[in-house]
């Protein structure tokens, strides 16, 4: 059905952005800075492989770490994020089950559809989405992104 087809293109969307494009240098990348390896691990348990960092050709900073079929992603949208924010939010109240979350950023949810798991808020101007696809689920992504955007 439509909500399988946009689980799956939503991971493909994903995988894309791990392996499409050049790998930059950690240091230049502001996604892979604002949660440390240290920082997932200690929240979800699991201790993810290298991160492969990048920038898209729509500007988005992006961070995606594997462990086997697991995925941990971290992307942040800073050039016109806010009109972003909401139109991602709107789209995925359409296709996925949305919880609004108060009390981080402007404004924050989480977003769920079978093993996809995706928390996004904004500050500012700022777009932030932190997605866990698989084990542990959505638990953790609450405070991960408290973190992150105290470090916005």
């Amino acid at each position: 059905g439509e909500e399988h087809h946009f689980m799956k293109r939503t991971i493909l969307t994903l995988l894309l952005l791990v392996s499409a494009g050049a790998t930059t240098l950690l240091a230049q990348n502001r996604a892979c800075q604002l949660l440390s390896a240290g920082d997932i691990k200690a929240a979800t348990g699991t201790s993810y492989g290298t991160p492969q960092a990048e920038t898209t050709p729509q500007g988005d900073i992006t961070c995606m770490y594997s462990s086997g079929p697991n995925k941990f992603a971290l992307a942040i949208h800073e050039k016109g994020g806010r009109a972003l924010y909401y139109r991602n939010k709107a789209l995925a109240s359409k296709r996925m089950t949305v919880t609004p979350v108060s009390g981080i950023a402007d404004d924050a949810y989480l977003a769920v559809i079978g093993a996809v798991n995706r928390f996004s808020f904004v500050k500012g101007d700022t777009a932030v989405a932190i997605s866990i696809i698989g084990p542990p689920g959505p638990g953790p992504l609450e405070g991960l992104a408290r973190k992150a955007a105290g470090r916005l």
